[in-house]
């Protein structure tokens, strides 16, 4: 199944305000989230391949 976040909203402390406007910071946690969700893409491809090796063979 293919999921696309157009948006993501949350709320964030912080103990420095003027941080959450540097784009420094902000690109960093967009960075940070972009590999934890290629992580979490990775792995479940790993499960797919675990529960159906057969068939994800053929996909390559």
């Amino acid at each position: 199944m293919d999921v696309h976040i157009g948006r993501v909203e949350t709320q964030v402390t912080a103990t420095d305000p003027k941080l959450l406007n540097d784009p420094r910071f902000l690109a960093r946690i967009v960075r940070m989230v972009k590999e934890e969700l290629a992580r979490e893409e990775l792995e479940q491809s790993r499960r797919e391949h675990d529960r159906n090796p057969g068939r994800a063979e053929t996909r390559r």
